[in-house]
């Protein structure tokens, strides 16, 4: 239930207008990154490494959340 309310309120929000994001500054999305971890480490009520609870749950980081709607949008347009 934590996983879809992941996907339901973070997700969503971060997903709107990701492909804009991609521009800025590694310093700009460092809090975007931040929330994304302790969303993350929410889901699981353990002090474990984050990689690990992504791989877990099957959740994309936003840089590579990044890389999968790029090629979306590219597979989208050509």
């Amino acid at each position: 239930m934590l996983r879809f309310v992941y996907f339901f309120l973070f997700l969503s929000y971060l997903s709107c207008s990701m492909l804009n994001w991609r521009r800025a500054n590694k310093t700009t999305l460092l809090p975007l990154l931040r929330f994304q971890k302790i969303a993350v480490r929410s889901l699981a009520y353990e002090k474990t490494k984050t990689a690990v609870l992504y791989s877990k749950h099957k959740i994309l980081e936003i840089p590579d959340l990044f890389k999968l709607l790029i090629a979306k949008f590219l597979h989208s347009f050509y």
